[in-house]
């Protein structure tokens, strides 16, 4: 199914003979592992039925969304239990 956070229904166009696919636009999906479909150039490739063959995996290294955190002012903040996909220390929020 066609998720939220991907441009274009999450259709990439394929460039460089098929090896490179990209968006013009910045993802803003939640960070997790997505599965990957392909259709061949020449179907319709406008519905999730055309995509019938599993290609593997895309990581969103990001957070999870809708995450609810609470802070009160004036005083010393820290948000713990912070969840998503590959973060690390350097991240910023």
């Amino acid at each position: 199914a066609f998720l939220f956070g991907f441009l274009n229904n999450g259709i990439m166009i394929g460039s460089n003979d098929g090896t490179v696919f990209s968006h013009t636009t910045r993802i803003t999906a939640s960070g997790g592992i997505y599965s990957m479909c392909w259709c061949p150039f020449g179907a319709p490739c406008q519905s999730p039925d055309n995509f019938q063959v599993d290609s593997g995996n895309l990581t969103v290294v990001g957070p999870y969304l809708d995450q609810q955190k609470t802070c009160v002012a004036s005083q010393v903040c820290e948000i713990s239990e912070y969840k998503g996909q590959s973060l690390s220390d350097s991240d910023r929020l």
